[in-house]
Parts: structure tokens; sequence; C-alpha cells
């Protein structure tokens, strides 16, 4: 109130996640919730706060929903490529992860496995001289180690030269 803190303590506060009850009780100022696997664009969350003898106090706002994204970072001026060592990069975003410790990333070249050399978010891929003529299809796969259902791929197929 005023820009400062109010104290909820003797206060019903209701929280809604798309106008459902999600959780009440007296100065509830925070809760956690899941975004359903379903959902797209915002969810709505209402925060309702009861007073005793004067109208509710009602707040809404929309968090937005992103699916996570895996991002193969190839740093190329064209899709090709040629004999000697490129380097890829995988990069994630909006995984419901702490830090990228928490996420399992694998890579796959010509539908072969790869083996990283210490940072699995790096791929050094080595094309030996006479590749020319053939293509290099690299697959990501990015996963959430707390949970496997949350997970994205992305896939880049280049020529060599």
């Amino acid at each position: 109130q005023n820009g400062k803190p109010v104290d909820l303590s003797d206060r019903s506060v209701s929280w809604f996640v798309n106008d459902r009850l999600s959780v009440r009780a007296a100065g509830l100022t925070s809760f956690s919730l899941r975004i359903p696997e379903n959902a797209i664009g915002s969810v709505p969350i209402k925060a309702v706060i009861a007073t005793p003898n004067a109208p509710e106090q009602v707040a809404v706002v929309s968090i937005p929903v992103a699916v996570p994204e895996a991002v193969i970072d190839a740093q190329l001026a064209s899709k090709t490529i040629g004999a000697g060592t490129h380097v890829f990069r995988a990069r994630s975003f909006f995984f419901d992860a702490s830090g990228a410790a928490n996420l399992l990333v694998s890579w796959r070249v010509n539908n072969q496995p790869t083996t990283a050399n210490g940072d699995p978010t790096t791929l050094r891929l080595e094309v030996p001289p006479g590749a020319s003529g053939s293509t290099a299809a690299i697959d990501l796969a990015i996963t959430s180690a707390g949970n496997p259902l949350e997970s994205a791929r992305d896939t880049l197929v280049l020529a060599v030269e």
C-alpha cells in the first residue's frame, strides 16, 4: 500500500489459474504452479484479497507460455561446410530447469550418436578431406533431467563441399 509491503497475515488470499481456484490461505503472498502442457499464449493468474468489512482487492497478470526450444548454433554463412573442424553449440530456451547442468544434451551426426569432448553443449565435427558431395545431418536433443517429458529437438542438414 502506497509503495510499501502490506501485512496480509489476517487476510484471506485466493489464487486462481485460468479462473479456477488453485489455493487459498491467510496471508499467502505466493504459490507454485505447473502450467498445463496444452497451454498456449498466456495463462491468466488472479489474486483475490479478502478484507473484513471492505471490498475484495483483485489483481490479474498474464504469464506468457513458451514451449521448450533447442537450437543448433552453427555460426555459418551458408548451409555448406568443407573439410576441417567445425564447432556447433546447443542453445536451450524456455526449459523449466535451474541451469544448464540440469539439462541432458545429446548429438547425432548422420543418425550416429556422438560423444561430447568434456562439454555436452558443444559438438566438434571433423570433416575429412575427400568428403565433398556428401551431407552432414546434425541432430540435437535436449531433455530436462528433472522432467523427461520436457524436451526439444533441432536438426541441421549441411552440404559438404
